[in-house]
Formats: structure tokens, sequence, C-alpha cells
């Protein structure tokens, strides 16, 4: 089932890809990774190995080690109910300590439109993202950074 599985997400992804100028395929390993130079921005694509799931991904910064609960604070408003997020969710990665947008949907739903309309979102949500923690950490006098004229002082953009 794993393997038909692969093999039907690859086909929709060839699709997909190329529609988008991209060569898009899954890995022996279950993954595609796309980046995109201009931003230094890494896509992840991962058909999961437990449930019938694809999720897509893309580590959006660090979790700073100084003012963590306002950086932790804004992450969470903005994250509410998807609304600033395109329906994406901002998580932690515990093991890498990297802020992480995503985005997972059924695999027994997908098709080639489907997918296309999914990743290109989630391509247009990520600098949104980005944008908006950027312009966050801009706005905010009351934050004391050790160099306040740098912006990664709250999240290090990726």
């Amino acid at each position: 089932m794993a393997m038909e599985n692969r093999a039907f997400i690859n086909g929709m992804l060839g699709e997909v890809g190329r529609s988008l100028g991209l060569n898009l395929k899954l890995r022996d390993d279950g993954l595609c990774i796309i980046k995109q130079d201009q931003f230094e921005t890494e896509y992840i694509i991962e058909l999961s190995r437990t449930a019938a799931l694809l999720h897509i991904y893309s580590p959006i910064g660090d979790l700073p080690q100084t003012n963590k609960a306002d950086a932790l604070e804004y992450l969470l408003k903005l994250n509410l109910h998807g609304l600033e997020t395109n329906q994406c969710t901002i998580g932690l990665d515990a093991h890498t300590n990297k802020i992480v947008l995503s985005y997972s949907i059924s695999t027994e739903i997908l098709n080639a439109n489907l997918l296309s309309n999914v990743i290109c979102n989630f391509f247009t949500t990520v600098p949104k993202i980005l944008k908006k923690i950027e312009n966050f950490v801009q706005s905010d006098p009351q934050q004391s950074f050790e160099h306040s004229d740098n912006i990664t002082q709250l999240l290090t953009i990726v």
C-alpha cells in the first residue's frame, strides 16, 4: 500500500511540477525538498509513513534563546484558527528548535488540482508569514535586543 500511495502521489507531483516548471518527486525516504534561493527558504513535501497524509512544511525560523515568551505569544496569536496562516499551523520542532509552518492533507481526497492548489497556496503563505514576523519584530519597541537594528533577533529567518 505504501508503494502504491507513493506512486499515486508521485504521479500528481509530476503533473503539478510540470505546471510549475519544477521536477517534483518523492525520494525513497518519502521526502520532496524544494529550495527557493531568493529567500533561502526550504519547502518540504513528506508522505507520512504511518497515516494516509501528505505533509507540506517549511522551517521559518529558530526559537530565540532570549525573549522566548514574547516570540511564543506572538506565534500563538498568529496561529489561532489558521486565520492569519491560510489554515496552516505554526509549530516547534523540538529536535531542531525550528519554528515550522505546516499543512497536512489526507491522501485519500487528493487529486492533481487540489494538490496544485495546496502547494501554490503554501508557497505564497510562507513569505507572508515571514513578513508578518519581520513586521512584528520591527514594530515592537519594547523588545530589548542586543542589536535592535537586526530583525532576526526574535526569529532567525531561514
